[in-house]
Formats: C-alpha cells, structure tokens, sequence
C-alpha cells in the first residue's frame, strides 16, 4: 500500500516548502532600483511595434491554488524541514491521503518524507510564470485616434503594485475542518519592476463600432427606452491579462478581517491582452516584450536589464537573503 502512496505522491505533487526567516519578513516598502530611472513602462496607449512571429511563446500559469502552491515552493518561500509546509502540501494537493494517513504517525511519515523529497528535487521546475486578469470599463470612443479611454475608476495609471487573487480562492480540499486562514497565502502583492500604465485602449475603428453596437442592442434588450451614454459605459466592460514571471519572494501579510493572506513578490510583466470577455472571445490589444533573439529570450535592452537585476535580487531565498 505505502509504496502505491509514493508513486501517487511522486506524480501527483509538483511544489518545495521553506521556513520564512525574519530578514526574508522584511520586504522593502516602496524600494528602488537604479532600473526605475528607464521612461515610465509600457502601457496600451503607447503604442511600439508588434513583435509577431519573433514573439516567445511561454506558458502562463492559470493562478489557481495547486499552482501557485507550486510557486511558492519554486521561489524558495518553504524550506524542507517545514513538516508544516509539507503536510499543508499534502492537505491541498491529495486530501483523501491525508485524511487517510495523517492518523498513522508510521506511514503518515513515510508519506511526508516522499512529499518533501520530491518538492526539493524539481523545485526547479515548477511555475513561475502566471496570467493574472484584471477588470477594466471602458468610456468613450475617440474616433480621430481609433482608441476608447478607460474609466477613470479603471484607469491603471504608472502602478507598480497589484494585488491579485487565486482564481479558486474559495475552494477548499476535503479535509474535515479545514480553516484555510491557516494555509499558504491565496492572495499576492505583485510588485513589478516598472510601471504600467493603461488609460487608453487602441482598437481598430470596425471592431469598436461592432463592439458599441453590441452595447446598443443589449440595453434595448434589456428594455432601456433611452438609451444614455452612462448606461452604455455601465455594460462596456473589457479585462487585462497579465503575462508575468515572478523572480522572488518578500514578507507574508497575515489575514485581516475578510482579506485573507497575502504574499509579496517581485515580478517582470512579460506583456498583456485586452479582451471584451473572460473566455478572451475578442482581442482589443495586446503587447509582448518578450521575443527569441539570438541566445536570449528577451526583447529589449530596459526588459534584459531588468531581468538582470530581479535574477540577482532573487538568489539565495528572498529578496534580502
């Protein structure tokens, strides 16, 4: 029985634990970095060359808790002596094992011992780069520039921090009383090398007259006798996918309230797409500062430097290690 248990462990886990040292708790509020004095980062209203088919095609983690239980592991944020870590592991990844074994000290340690193994050799494999979506509203048109503006409520204006969420946040495994306060953070504070800025959305005049056409027809749909600009701002609804690739890990933010855990990371944004819809059913604009050139997999020298210096930021375990 126990050795079908490590071979379910062996392909069924995919992450590596640590203890978080007090210097590692320490993550520098509002830091700066010498690559902070290139020209405000990337945004959709400035509009640079579409790197096409040079473009690097990488995979961009769906943020769900199994995954970015796995980033934590890759990033050094849990040590292997982390009996705590590891069994949290187990809890998320493959309940019914717990809840099988946890009450056998025997095999339960046997089970624990093939987890840690197994995270601390292919913690270098495991995810680092994630999408992460972001809600925008959309105001009106501009015709002469072919470009909506966002909502001011909306506006991304040169941010640098964004807290985003794990897409099954709420889900919890079948562990009887599971109290997920107590589990690995569900929740991050990106924090990107470079500003990003989205005020302005550039779509092709065709596309956009079919889009507030759409809108148009929804609210008549919907009964709306008159229709006003503000009910048709209401419902012009679009969503930014951020490409990122987390490099390293600062400080826990324990619960409070209603807002569960957060972890702080540094991050790059590799690029992003603006969609009408969840199910990306319609592309508005998209941007990839990544591309195959020559040895590297990166495009220009601001996003080389940059990845220079968050790969050095991140050796060791931490950004202050």
């Amino acid at each position: 029985m126990i050795r079908f248990v490590f071979f379910a462990l062996f392909f069924a886990f995919f992450v590596t634990f640590s203890s978080v040292s007090d210097a590692q708790l320490d993550l520098l509020d509002g830091y700066k970095d010498e690559f902070l004095d290139f020209d405000e980062g990337a945004g959709a209203e400035i509009i640079s060359e579409h790197l096409g088919p040079k473009a690097a095609n990488y995979i961009y983690e769906d943020p769900h808790i199994q995954n970015l239980y796995h980033l934590y592991w890759g990033i050094g944020l849990y040590k292997g002596d982390d009996n705590e870590a590891v069994d949290e592991f187990i809890r998320i990844n493959e309940c019914n094992i717990y809840n099988n074994f946890y009450s056998d000290e025997v095999e339960w340690s046997e089970i624990r011992d093939a987890t840690r193994n197994f995270l601390l050799e292919n913690r270098r494999d495991f995810p680092t780069r994630f999408e992460f979506v972001l809600p925008l509203k959309l105001a009106d048109y501009d015709y002469e520039k072919n470009r909506f503006a966002v909502q001011e409520a909306y506006e991304i204006r040169s941010i640098r921090r964004f807290e985003v969420f794990a897409s099954n946040r709420k889900w919890k495994p079948c562990v009887h009383g599971y109290d997920q306060r107590y589990s690995y953070p569900r929740a991050l504070v990106l924090e990107f090398s470079r500003p990003l800025s989205v005020t302005k959305v550039p779509v092709e005049r065709s596309q956009a007259l079919a889009y507030i056409d759409r809108g148009v027809k929804t609210a008549r749909k919907a009964g709306v006798k008159q229709v006003r600009k503000k009910y048709l701002h209401s419902i012009r609804k679009a969503f930014i996918f951020l490409r990122v690739k987390i490099f390293t890990h600062g400080k826990i933010i324990p619960p409070r309230n209603a807002r569960p855990a957060f972890l702080q990371v540094l991050a790059s944004l590799e690029g992003y797409e603006i969609y009408t819809d969840l199910n990306k059913s319609e592309l508005f604009y998209s941007e990839n500062y990544v591309t195959k050139r020559e040895k590297s997999k990166v495009v220009a020298a601001k996003l080389k430097k940059q990845y220079s210096i968050l790969t050095e930021k991140s050796k060791g375990s931490g950004i202050l290690h």
